[in-house]
């Protein structure tokens, strides 16, 4: 007995049902001999529509994985570009101070995408939400030396590019005001403002909601599905495959 589909199995090119067919041994060995009996051509054919199937789920990961690289680039590239907007902004401020307010609207992010709340247990902080919606296998892959952020997913990374890009933007807009104070004390408070009004703005429109369907609403966002949507790769994935299937 070479193969045996199972009830509700279909070996036909548009209803092909893997899951519900089963390849034995002597099957396989028909295949690598070259055997031609009728049987034989059909444990070939579905020998053939596996190995294709293997083949479309490892590009399906290896271009999840070259998506990630890139737009860890892009979210890198547009992090440094809106601390060198920061330093410009405040030339009297030290470098310290330039990495106090990059450290801080970065914290406002997790806030701004609606990952966590501080009155939702497992999602009071960014971490406990990564914690409660990523794989092991995702924190064990993944850098925890850098915190949550080497954890976004795509979409998640694509995000904070574009609050970097837009905060930049801001301060590039301000700039000759926040430069005319000499004082480094006040130049600090003056940049802080201008970036917490973009991200009080961002999350009062939703504008990261994952049902896109609450954008521009006064609807509560769940700190669940938030971090789903912005910090779970695994799902990521599998949306990937769904897709492509």
């Amino acid at each position: 007995m070479y193969f045996e589909v199972m009830n509700g199995g279909n070996l036909d090119d548009n209803r092909f049902t893997p899951s519900k067919i089963t390849v034995f041994a002597d099957g396989v060995f028909s295949v690598l001999v070259g055997g031609h009996l009728p049987e034989q051509a059909v444990v070939s054919t579905i020998a053939r529509r596996l190995f294709k199937m293997v083949c479309d789920q490892l590009e399906i990961a290896r271009t999840f994985d070259a998506d990630h690289r890139s737009e860890e680039v892009t979210r890198i590239e547009s992090g440094r570009h809106l601390k060198d907007k920061i330093q410009a902004a405040g030339p009297a401020l030290n470098s310290n101070s330039v990495q106090g307010i990059f450290r801080n609207i970065a914290r406002k992010k997790y806030d701004t995408l609606g990952i966590c709340d501080g009155r939702t247990d497992g999602f009071k902080t960014a971490t406990d939400s990564l914690q409660s919606v990523a794989e092991p296998q995702q924190l064990d892959r993944r850098s925890t030396k850098s915190g949550v952020v080497d954890h976004l997913t795509r979409v998640g990374k694509s995000a904070d590019a574009f609050i970097n890009s837009l905060a930049a933007r801001d301060l590039q807009r301000e700039m000759a005001r926040i430069q005319s104070e000499a004082d480094p004390k006040k130049q600090k408070t003056m940049i802080n403002e201008v970036l917490k009004c973009r991200m009080e703005k961002f999350k009062k429109l939703n504008v990261f909601a994952a049902d896109y369907m609450d954008v521009d609403t006064e609807a509560q966002l769940n700190p669940r599905d938030q971090a789903r949507y912005y910090l779970d790769q695994s799902a990521e994935l599998e949306r990937m495959h769904s897709i492509a299937n």
